[in-house]
């Protein structure tokens, strides 16, 4: 590629990097992933009697790796159709009928018991745009994501109690969305047993978040956004943060006017350049000062991810030593938090899966939470060092790098592969709105003709927590009625209490030592008021 002219400037400096980069690999005697089949096809590795089943997004070295292994016997199952998100799928076929492999359709058998060649089966409806599905799938929308939350895990619940294995359910959700951790706080609550099948990064735990929140503070110089949402981390120790009703009126936003007012920021000091070494020697003191370890006990996955984070660390150790500014480490370290996953072993339960992780498992219910317009399909994204543009131009020359219409199609064809996983019933769900945001359905949902369910989860579904029976029920119902739970409740008692104390406030005429803050009384003697308030309580 280094010999092509006419290439724009920033992809002869991509090239340098990558061979700087792959001669560091060489003279360590390693390989990149992007590299393993083709360096196990120079090896001539020797062909086998293989069994592949269902690769969504066959790419040039890995059917070039295939052919090079596959013996006689061999069978290649592949999900086709002639849909349009199916073209490279074709192309495959054909690239290795070219090679001599026999293609037959589903339904078909091999003469003899001993296949002569390797062979590729295709399955699917040809005709159709997703093949043939015998379960019941539908969707329906919800008023935000908590309530389509809640509602799915209920049906989850309705399923467990009447004796269905938790091994035959499925929860998908988004990778780069926050479902799996409601899901999972959420199911908490319901006490319904819960596990994420997939191996989040670093940066998807609480401790990763964390680290991310302490560089931060560290690059903004203790402004107030960043410094205060870093303070109230549940892995911040609280002994450290500042008074509060202080900070809220002053809005510190530099370190000494945080100190100021109580906040401890000894282990955080003005760090200059240094080593990478010597940035982790100073990381893993302020993880000491403040026992980030001991805090992270609280949740078997933190324990792993502090775990993870260490080796991280001693993997960032191990290059060059070149000293270094504060801003280039947390680019490293921040690049190095959402690269690394973090292996959470499974503890029974249902499983909440990605879409890339369910793809060609098969359940008896699956649940698909967030089917709206920017997860399913997910925005086709450009590459700020090689664009969509330069790849069409390298295309021309034989190099292949991918395009946004085959990014575009390999989303359509995980859906498609999403769509098959059910064979008892399989269960879609959007909500309305995201916080302030409104959403639409995702096109998918009209394009594979999926029907709106025809009912929603009412109230007279069986409650599925506590927490929901007080909400929904006793906090509204008449003391005298409540069941004798209800009534020896203590949080129901205080939540009754507040909810009174709110009303008076809101409707009553008259003045209550609770105008101001719910349950929180004022002394009006001694309340300092502003002229806008004076001004309010003139009218």
């Amino acid at each position: 590629m280094a010999k092509v002219s006419g290439l724009a400037p920033k992809v002869y400096r991509v090239i340098a990097i990558a061979q700087n980069y792959r001669g560091k690999l060489e003279r360590r005697s390693l390989v990149d992933p992007a590299e393993l089949f083709w360096q196990a096809i120079a090896t001539n590795p020797a062909p086998q009697r293989l069994t592949v089943i269902g690769d969504l997004h066959p790419r040039a070295d890995r059917l070039a790796f295939l052919d090079a292994i596959a013996g006689d016997g061999s069978q290649v199952t592949l999900p086709c159709g002639e849909a349009d998100w199916f073209y490279e799928t074709r192309s495959a076929v054909e690239r290795l009928r070219g090679k001599g492999w026999s293609v037959i359709n589903t339904g078909e058998t091999p003469e003899g018991d001993t296949v002569k060649s390797p062979i590729i089966t295709i399955t699917g409806n040809r005709k159709g745009m997703t093949g043939a599905r015998n379960f019941t799938g539908n969707y329906t929308a919800y008023a935000d994501s908590d309530s389509e939350i809640r509602s799915v895990l209920t049906q989850v619940k309705q399923l467990v109690t009447t004796g269905i294995p938790t091994d035959t359910i499925a929860i998908v959700a988004r990778a780069n969305t926050d479902y799996a951790r409601q899901v999972s706080d959420t199911a908490w609550e319901f006490g319904l047993p819960v596990h994420i099948a997939r191996s989040p990064s670093l940066a998807e735990t609480r401790l990763g978040s964390w680290m991310r929140g302490f560089l931060e503070v560290w690059q903004r110089s203790f402004r107030f956004e960043a410094t205060a949402s870093f303070l109230q981390h549940p892995l911040t120790p609280p002994e450290i943060a500042p008074r509060w009703s202080e900070a809220r009126k002053r809005r510190p936003d530099n370190r000494n006017a945080w100190e100021a007012i109580g906040t401890d920021c000894s282990a955080i000091k003005s760090w200059r350049k240094a080593k990478r070494t010597q940035w982790i020697d100073r990381l893993n003191r302020v993880l000491d000062t403040w026992q980030i370890e001991a805090r992270c006990g609280l949740w078997a996955e933190e324990m792993i991810a502090y775990e993870r984070l260490h080796d991280a660390f001693e993997e960032l150790a191990n290059f060059d030593e070149t000293p270094r500014s504060g801003e280039q480490f947390a680019r490293e370290l921040d690049t190095l938090l959402t690269s690394q996953p973090v292996a959470i072993a499974t503890r029974g339960g249902v499983a909440i899966h990605s879409p890339e992780s369910i793809a060609g498992s098969r359940y008896a219910y699956v649940f698909v939470l967030g089917a709206i317009e920017g997860a399913y399909p997910e925005p086709v994204r450009n590459d700020t060092a090689i664009d969509f543009f330069t790849r069409k131009q390298l295309a021309h020359h034989g190099f292949d790098l991918g395009s946004a219409m085959r990014s575009a199609r390999r989303e359509t064809r995980l859906f498609d592969a999403l769509l098959r996983v059910a064979s008892e019933r399989l269960s879609l769900s959007y909500p309305r709105t995201i916080g302030k945001n409104l959403t639409l359905p995702s096109a998918y949902l009209e394009q594979f003709a999926i029907p709106p369910a025809p009912s929603k989860i009412t109230t007279t579904t069986p409650l599925a927590s506590l927490e929901t029976a007080r909400r929904l029920i006793w906090l509204r119902s008449p003391l005298d009625r409540l069941p004798l739970i209800a009534r020896r409740d203590r949080v129901l008692h205080h939540a009754r209490r507040c909810q009174r104390v709110e009303l008076d406030r809101e409707t009553s005429p008259h003045y209550s030592p609770y105008d101001g803050l719910t349950d929180l009384p004022t002394d009006i003697a001694q309340h300092v008021f502003s002229a806008s308030q004076l001004s309010l309580l003139g009218q």
